[in-house]
This record gives structure tokens, C-alpha cells and sequence, in this order.
């Protein structure tokens, strides 16, 4: 069974290339192998961090709310939920519609030492596994990091533009080639490769979740 990359970890994921698969809250990145993609603000960029919505070639792109997806039970052999369900309003309802429309799926998240670490005010929820339940825990308050967060978080997207944060942009492309280089080696791959950054969850057929407001 081919294995594909997911999500910004990079986890792997094993899809069969006669399976039909959906993308939710596919946004500015969606995944190559899905088929079709949902997702609830085409125009308002806000919570993509800026970033416009994208569909490649050769793919379906449907408006709707990942909480009331306009799919019939069991479209889709799987299910892709990359970085959509620390936004979404209700979880319960959010995860028995991936449940109900798809067989089996992937869903990952910021874990919450990258929610406090860079501290998105459009996120609702840590979300993190706990004896394999995905456990909703609502953002009541935010845990800032002060003066050394911001620094961190404009260090980590270097060079790289972010709604409604600052960020260090250069403008020599072969300073910002070595800076990226340097963040990329230094800061982001260690931090992704200790399992610190991303909440990863795989469920076939249905999931236990649970939620902590």
C-alpha cells in the first residue's frame, strides 16, 4: 500500500490508490492525494495565517463546514483533518461527521507546547491522545511566553509572512537562503523529529474523544 506524507510532521500514512479521499480544511496546502476539498472560508484568509486557498489540478473543491459536511454516510475510504480541529467550534459534532462520512482518517493538530510556544489566537483548543483518546481541552486562557515567545516565534518564520504576527523578512535572498537553512536544520526539524510540535491521529471506523471546556 503506498505511504504519503501528512500534515506538517510528515507522518506516514498508508492510502490505497483506489480509495476516495477527502481533504477537510484542505486551506492553502492541500494534500496531493485527495479528491476532493472542503473547506468553510474560501475568500477569509485569517485563520490560513494570510495564506489564499488553493485547489491543483484535477481535484474537486466544495464550501462547507467540516461540522455539517453536505456528504452522504461513508463517501470516502479517508479522511485527511490536517490542522483543522484545534478551529473548530464544537468537536463532538466535528469528529461524528469524520466518522460518518469517511471510513477511516488522519487528523493532527499543534500539540499544546506548540500552541503556548506560538500562541495563535484564532486556535480553540489544545488537542493531544491520552490512552489512545483525542482529548479536547478548551484555550480558557492563554499561556503566553512574553517578550521571549514573540522572539522565538519570529525566529522559527523567518522569512516567512504571518497574519497578524511579526516576523523577520530579509530582503538579500542569500541571507535569506542561510537564515532559512539555519532555523530549518537548528530549530524546526529537531522540534518535529521529538514528537514536540504535532498531535498525530490515525482511527479506522470511529474514534473515543472527550472534551475538556
Amino acid at each position: 500500500m503506498p505511504k504519503y506524507r501528512a500534515g506538517n510532521s510528515g507522518h506516514k500514512i498508508e492510502i490505497k490508490e483506489s480509495w476516495h479521499v477527502l481533504d477537510v480544511g484542505s486551506g492553502h496546502n492541500p494534500h496531493p492525494r485527495a479528491d476532493v476539498l472542503l473547506d468553510k472560508n474560501i475568500k477569509d484568509n485569517t485563520d490560513r495565517s494570510g495564506k489564499a486557498f488553493k485547489v491543483k489540478a484535477n481535484k474537486v473543491a466544495i464550501q462547507g463546514d467540516a461540522e455539517a459536511m453536505p456528504f452522504c454516510d461513508k463517501k470516502f475510504n479517508y479522511i485527511l483533518a490536517s490542522h483543522i480541529a484545534e478551529h473548530v467550534t464544537d468537536p463532538e459534532k466535528f469528529c461524528k461527521e469524520l466518522v460518518r462520512v469517511g471510513e477511516r482518517g488522519y487528523i493532527e493538530t499543534p500539540s499544546k507546547f506548540a500552541e503556548i510556544l506560538f500562541d495563535e489566537p484564532f486556535h480553540r483548543w489544545y488537542v493531544y491522545t491520552e490512552n489512545g483518546k483525542l482529548i479536547f481541552k478548551k484555550i480558557a486562557s492563554r499561556e503566553r511566553l512574553g517578550l521571549l515567545g514573540k522572539f522565538f516565534y519570529a525566529v522559527f518564520y523567518i522569512n516567512i509572512e504571518r497574519e497578524r504576527k511579526n516576523t523577520i523578512i530579509l530582503s538579500n535572498k542569500y541571507l535569506r537562503y542561510i537564515s532559512n537553512c539555519i532555523v530549518s536544520w537548528l530549530i524546526r526539524k529537531p522540534l518535529v523529529r521529538f514528537g514536540r510540535l504535532y498531535t498525530s491521529f490515525e482511527w479506522d471506523e470511529s474514534f473515543e474523544i472527550e472534551v475538556k471546556k
